[in-house]
């Protein structure tokens, strides 16, 4: 998945990094757990709102538990905008075809700290496809969550530059637009939430009360 990954907008993001238990779900904004003859998994949606932050974890479960997962933190009034840009069909207007992107993408890239080294990390929307190459096809009826670790190099502005051919850890998972429905409402729900009682919710979430 890591030539899915190919450009990159470097943000600096300060946001925690969890190499991820998923003991429970009990404070996600939205959750989905998935089942296919041979893989099962998982989509959690949480926020840290205080920051400004939504993360997003993806992950695969063995017969012994979890096998492993990907999370990574998104801005959420961003990642809020494009998903209701999708339910509203707006997005393919918003949200143009971009070099190795379907309509209705939407890329973040932020980056922090793993055992003391820099990370970049990545989440990628977009229409589900299959095949590769010039037989890439894309199917308008689902989307593809994709979250990406990469090893990074860290600029003196504090930016995550990535190493696009290291990649630490990669998870996806297939999302109809009615779940990405549900996901934008949960999100509104969140956000309204928070701004009825938080005095400082807009300067939380610009980023400016860590």
């Amino acid at each position: 998945m890591s030539d899915e990954f190919d450009e990159f907008f470097p943000e600096e993001d300060q946001a925690p990094v969890s190499k991820g238990s998923r003991d429970d779900f009990e404070d996600d904004i939205y959750k989905k757990w998935f089942r296919t003859k041979d893989r099962s998994g998982f989509l959690s949606i949480r926020g840290w709102l205080e920051a400004g932050k939504i993360s997003i974890d993806v992950g695969e479960l063995g017969k012994d538990g979890l096998k492993g997962n990907t999370q990574v933190w998104a801005n959420a009034v961003d990642l809020a905008v494009y998903i209701r840009a999708v339910y509203n069909d707006r997005a393919t207007v918003l949200y143009p075809s971009q070099r190795n992107t379907s309509p209705e993408a939407f890329v973040y890239y932020g980056g922090g700290q793993i055992d003391g080294k820099p990370v970049s990390r990545i989440l990628k929307v977009e229409h589900w496809s299959t095949g590769s190459g010039d037989s890439k096809s894309y199917d308008a009826s689902a989307f593809a969550w994709k979250c990406g670790h990469f090893a990074a190099r860290k600029t003196n502005s504090g930016a995550f530059i990535p190493d696009m051919s290291k990649s630490l850890s990669q998870n996806s998972i297939k999302v109809s637009r009615l779940e990405m429905a549900e996901i934008s409402y949960r999100l509104d729900l969140a956000l309204n939430a928070f701004a009825s009682q938080e005095k400082d919710a807009f300067k939380a979430l610009n980023g400016n009360k860590r």
